[in-house]
């Protein structure tokens, strides 16, 4: 399987923190759709590396994704993580790129919700894709699972943010040295993370899918944070030395630059499971 090396899935990396998965649309919305949907399976780049991105402003109906597997489809229709899905192996592997929209109506009534409400409308709207394009059929089932407790050390390395959170419907900006955000990267040797303006329960949930499992945090450290980390992710690097200890395993990380530490435990948890799913529709 080709390698990510960039991985912007930007309905989870912006909302992660005001997310549940598997919430629903609030009763008093009716359920919206895309009126336009094109679906076509892309390629990755000659050496086999590719770049992912999903979303737009969730506040109107136009929805851009780029090169997004089907496991990482139902992740973001539901709002789950990767070991919450089951169901999917032995399927070929491919990736996707799908456009989609539709009329002002619908651009208005996602305009006048919350950001929770609207991105709940959304994910309703990318299932409705998968269920027709893909003719993905599933259940749910609960499991114990394992999970991680982040807890803060006697000296936390994190450092007070001067910055002031987002305003409501307001979007992150990279270029912006007042805005809050969080960029990471993984490739040789590892992974990093650089974060400004975070709070501690935006970087548990932004580490889940590194561990595999679900973070609490229990660490009581309220306010936003800037602060690095690097670690060593087995699933999403490409290749390290055995002597280089500059991306130590998560569990050492956490200590060792940010001043927290990271508690097995285990926990019940939603599951997803795949009864059917297929190659897409011709447009």
């Amino acid at each position: 399987m080709p390698k990510r090396l960039s991985c912007l899935p930007l309905l989870q990396l912006i909302f992660w923190a005001c997310s549940t998965a598997g919430a629903q649309q609030p009763a008093a919305q009716r359920p919206l759709h895309f009126e336009v949907v094109s679906v076509r399976e892309s390629q990755p780049n000659p050496d086999g590396s590719y770049s992912m991105r999903s979303g737009t402003d969730l506040h109107n109906s136009h929805l851009e994704i780029m090169n997004l597997s089907r496991l990482d489809l139902i992740q973001e229709a539901f709002g789950l993580r990767s070991f919450q899905i089951e169901g999917l192996a032995g399927l070929p592997w491919a990736i996707y790129t799908i456009h989609a929209s539709s009329g002002e109506d619908t651009d208005a009534v996602l305009k006048a919700m919350s950001n929770e409400e609207a991105l709940q409308a959304r994910r309703q709207m990318l299932q409705e894709i998968l269920v027709e394009r893909f003719r993905l059929r599933y259940h749910f089932v609960t499991r114990e699972m394992p999970s991680y407790v982040l807890v803060a050390g006697k000296q936390p390395k994190l450092r007070p943010s001067a910055l002031k959170p987002l305003a409501p419907g307001a979007i992150a900006r990279p270029d912006d040295p007042a805005s809050p955000w969080i960029a990471w990267r993984c490739g040789h040797p590892g992974c990093r993370i650089d974060a400004r303006g975070q709070t501690v329960e935006n970087l548990a949930q932004i580490f889940v899918p590194y561990l595999e499992a679900p973070i609490a945090d229990r660490t009581n450290l309220t306010g936003l944070w800037d602060f690095s980390l690097q670690w060593w992710a087995p699933n999403m690097s490409i290749s390290r030395t055995p002597n280089d200890d500059s991306y130590p395993q998560p569990e050492e990380a956490f200590p060792e630059q940010l001043g927290l530490r990271l508690v097995r435990g285990r926990a019940p948890m939603q599951i997803l499971v795949v009864d059917h799913i297929e190659s897409p529709t011709p447009n």
